[in-house]
């Protein structure tokens, strides 16, 4: 934009060119812009936990160390809505309707995915007292986990997403939902990554019931766990179609990470150390594991360069 004072694409939001526009006015380094963006995601976050201090420093350390750190990164526009979803989750605990609406409407402006959190507002109507049932939750994982290795029930859903042609979106479901919806699947491997995705989960949801005691009165606590048994359970059953159906789950699976700070918190105020330990192996291994792939086994065709200093050369 900088360079040739135009985008590269032409449906951006109006809030994102905007805010993209004015760095570039101010003839602004690129570090600062995407530093601005950074600092927006992550105070949110903070916003949204601030009245929960003890969960700060094990969000900030999976933060950085898990895989929210590039996704955040290489999916900024979502990543603020994500983020703001979780500073959102008090309003639906208090079910105050309108103030999340607002903010929902703006957040629009940056991002159009984030007018599908308007339906999860509905999350606050759930019984969440009966929510937290172990054996449930790891259930519905497990037929999630099946059910995706070949999602042929897509095909159920195919009269829904054709109503794109009269839409309007006819290129956009050619181009992005037809080969899914005809059978050409992609194959996600179990390999360690996601193996220890799937059993950090497993082990948070096991803790929950003891999340739950010992901080019994955080009534936002229930809508991030439902938020992220829901968006799990989602993204496992569609993880091997494509990223457009799976980018609507990762509003949902932010709370995942919120989760994961809550159950460090609970293993570290009950001086359960090993537990604890064998969490933090499981959610802060990820990006050192890139690392290492990156470094040591390389691929000709793309190589991902995790670490890329301003001052080195390109």
């Amino acid at each position: 934009m900088m360079d040739t004072g135009v985008f590269t694409r032409h449906n951006y939001e109006v809030g994102f060119e905007w805010i993209t526009r004015g760095f570039v006015a101010c003839r602004s380094h690129y570090t600062l812009y995407f530093g601005f963006w950074a600092l927006l995601q992550a105070a949110l976050l903070f916003i949204g936990l601030r009245d929960r201090k003890h969960l700060l420093p094990w969000l900030s350390l999976v933060l950085v160390l898990n895989i929210w750190y590039i996704h955040f990164m290489n999916t900024i526009r979502q990543g603020v809505v994500e983020c703001l979803f979780v500073a959102l989750v008090p309003l639906i605990a208090e079910r105050r309707f309108w103030p999340y609406a607002v903010c929902v409407l703006l957040a629009s402006l940056i991002h159009r995915a984030a007018l599908l959190l308007l339906p999860v507002y509905l999350l606050c109507y759930a019984p969440l007292r009966r929510v937290g049932k172990p054996w449930l939750a790891i259930g519905c994982l497990s037929v999630s986990v099946l059910i995706g290795l070949k999602p042929v029930w897509l095909e159920v859903f195919r009269p829904v997403f054709q109503l794109a042609q009269p839409l309007g979106f006819g290129d956009w479901y050619q181009e992005n939902m037809a080969d899914v919806l005809s059978g050409n699947f992609r194959w996600v491997t179990f390999g360690p990554a996601r193996l220890m995705g799937l059993a950090a989960v497993v082990m948070v949801i096991l803790l929950y019931p003891a999340v739950r005691k010992r901080f019994k009165e955080d009534k936002a606590l229930p809508v991030f766990y439902l938020a992220m048994v829901i968006g799990e359970c989602l993204h496992q059953a569609l993880i091997n179609t494509s990223f457009y159906f799976l980018r609507p789950t990762e509003l949902l699976t932010i709370c995942t990470m919120v989760m994961i700070a809550y159950s460090c918190s609970l293993l570290w105020q009950t001086r359960r150390r090993w537990q604890l330990a064998v969490l933090l192996a499981l959610t802060i291994t990820y990006v050192p594991i890139e690392i290492l792939k990156a470094s040591y086994t390389p691929t000709e065709t793309n190589v991902q360069v995790l670490y890329y200093f301003f001052f080195s050369p390109i």
